[in-house]
């Protein structure tokens, strides 16, 4: 019942990752760690919840390394890097709002600051449509993405689990046709 529409698709190449295609999103750090606690059975058996749960254990055991991040040649550095190719993230709740399928340009969105805490918050202000707000979160345009260290830390797109981290990370040339819901 939707109409075709032509999007743009991110790539990631790296370790264990040869020209991986991403619609949504790609991340590395917290949320690229949870993806990869949740097995497949307690996936079948919690669905949603099982991301919750992980989440909730990781929160308290992930060790919150600080990843060196290139964003077209500019040096950054965060504890948790989403490169977001849409605007949603894990559902309804938007993670970078000026990001669209539609352009060939990527959003990265940095969490500055580790620990439980901090995901605490973080997670709050996703649910809440604040995320962006939060100062310790910085969000940057870029075409060409480099995640260079710490290397072998897990990289999640779509939530699947991709290989681990260094990665390049781009848009491909190519459009994707896939069928949307007429907008409103």
């Amino acid at each position: 019942g939707g109409r075709t529409s032509a999007v743009a698709v991110g790539s990631c190449d790296g370790t264990g990752i040869a020209d991986r295609a991403f619609v949504q999103m790609l991340g590395a750090g917290f949320d690229a760690q949870v993806v990869a606690d949740v097995s497949r059975g307690l996936k079948r058996r919690l669905g949603r919840w099982a991301y919750v749960l992980m989440s909730l254990r990781a929160a308290l055991r992930y060790h919150y390394p600080v990843f060196e991040v290139q964003l077209d040649g500019e040096a950054h550095r965060a504890c948790s890097v989403i490169v977001a190719n849409g605007r949603y993230y894990g559902g309804p709740y938007i993670s970078a709002p000026a990001a669209d399928l539609r352009r060939a340009e990527l959003q990265v969105c940095l969490f500055h600051r580790g620990g439980p805490l901090h995901v605490a918050r973080y997670g709050l202000a996703l649910l809440t449509g604040r995320l962006w707000r939060l100062r310790d979160v910085s969000i940057h345009a870029a075409t060409r993405i480099e995640i260079t260290a710490p290397a072998g830390e897990p990289v999640q797109g779509d939530g699947d689990t991709f290989g681990s981290t260094p990665v390049s990370v781009a848009v491909r040339s190519a459009r994707q046709l896939l069928v949307v819901p007429e907008e409103r």
